[in-house]
């Protein structure tokens, strides 16, 4: 199988994620550690592919 067809992704679905996560991160009066940003998103990408 050539990689393109291993590994599709709609930049839709892309352009969605990530104005969602920017959403999240200007919420008013929310405070982020960058440090805790890779834990976020592993658990975020485990969430969606069903792994919990």
């Amino acid at each position: 199988m050539r990689e393109e067809e291993i590994c599709s992704i709609a930049s839709g679905a892309v352009e969605s994620t990530v104005k969602q996560i920017d959403r999240r991160l200007k919420i008013s009066g929310a405070q982020w550690n960058e440090e805790n940003i890779p834990q976020v998103l592993k658990h975020r990408c485990a969430y969606l592919n069903n792994s919990l």
